[in-house]
């Protein structure tokens, strides 16, 4: 089902109904996050180690309404590849042919 949803985000761009509601979601659980004095250190902190540049939830919020369904399409179409799926199993298996078939978009 995840490969599927992969390979549909690749071939279709999302509809604006459904961008809105995924933007919606992202910002409006970011903004709920940070209701406290240990969220926001960690919104800050995180922001500086991996970023080195702190946004506040306002510059966030306007740079996730940026994106578009083409932004999402293109970077679907990079990532979503054959050569970049991994599949990790636990089990005595012999023979790897039966599960490279389920690593097919």
């Amino acid at each position: 089902i995840i490969l599927r949803e992969f390979k549909s985000l690749k071939e279709k761009k999302l509809s604006e109904p459904e961008l809105k509601k995924a933007k919606d979601h992202i910002i409006g659980s970011t903004f709920l996050n940070l209701e406290s004095s240990e969220e926001i250190a960690g919104w800050l902190g995180g922001q500086e180690v991996v970023a080195k540049k702190i946004l506040t939830p306002e510059q966030f919020s306007a740079k996730i309404q940026r994106v578009s369904a083409a932004d999402i399409q293109a970077v679907a179409k990079d990532v979503f590849q054959p050569a970049k799926l991994n599949l990790a199993l636990i089990g005595p298996f012999k023979e790897k042919a039966e599960f490279e078939t389920l690593l097919k978009l």
